[in-house]
């Protein structure tokens, strides 16, 4: 059961009742934790927090920690001995979670029309880290493919004579770049062809970075470098923060 409370900003909220702190040091009774942790991600869902992995299971993690940390600074909370990080019954930390989870950031919406989804710089970086630089021709995939630069996709099959009477010195770093970006370009285009929804649903930002660890097996078998990759792209974006449009 939950109690009526009104914040020290004049605002009537229900405040789920919590059987103790959470924290550190604290009981951290499991369904606390969960209550916190559903609340943390409701605030970011809302764009009051940058978006963040926070499980759903009611183990205490560094990941909720650490939310809790950046809401109290953000917010002004402090505890009463310097390094804990703590939730109380109806302290203001929870008072003030429990409005914002209802609260949306009011940004001005973007003009009508296509919004067009680029690859920010953090993202190249990404996937230069993980294709390397290859200034000359390789068989990728195991001789399947005949690749060059970042990851640039000569054509299926292994590299043949004829590919090296094209190529007989290799490609710049420049030309490598290039290639890059229209790679990219053609993956932007079809995203942006097919994609007419946000990319989550119902700002499901934590189901969303979910999603991506799905993307693991190259002919029906999970690979490690797919499994660090996608964990990669993961982080990535998590570190972004996302308004919310009403």
């Amino acid at each position: 059961m939950g109690v009526q409370v009104r914040t020290r900003d004049g605002i009537l909220v229900d405040v789920p009742s919590l059987e103790g702190n959470v924290g550190i040091p604290a009981p951290n009774h499991l369904r606390d934790i969960k209550e916190i942790q559903t609340l943390l991600r409701r605030v970011m869902a809302m764009g009051h927090l940058p978006q963040a992995f926070v499980p759903d299971h009611g183990g205490l993690d560094s990941n909720t920690l650490l939310a809790i940390r950046q809401f109290q600074n953000k917010f002004g909370f402090k505890n009463a001995r310097p390094g804990d990080t703590l939730i109380a019954p109806l302290s203001p930390t929870l008072l003030k979670l429990v409005e914002l989870s209802e609260t949306p950031i009011h940004i001005q919406k973007p003009a009508a029309g296509p919004v067009t989804r680029k690859t920010g710089a953090a993202g190249r970086e990404l996937i230069k880290s993980f294709e390397k630089l290859m200034l000359q021709m390789y068989d990728n995939d195991g001789g399947k493919n005949c690749t060059i630069g970042y990851g640039h996709l000569l054509h299926r099959g292994a590299c043949t004579l004829e590919d090296r009477k094209k190529y007989p010195n290799g490609i710049t770093e420049a030309q490598a770049e290039a290639l890059l970006a229209e790679d990219l370009q053609e993956a932007e285009a079809v995203v942006n062809k097919h994609i007419k929804a946000p990319l989550t649903h119902k700002s499901d930002y934590q189901g969303a970075m979910a999603s991506l660890l799905r993307w693991n097996k190259a002919d029906g078998v999970v690979q490690r470098g797919l499994i660090r990759r996608r964990n990669a792209e993961k982080n990535l974006f998590m570190k972004q923060e996302f308004a919310i449009w009403v």
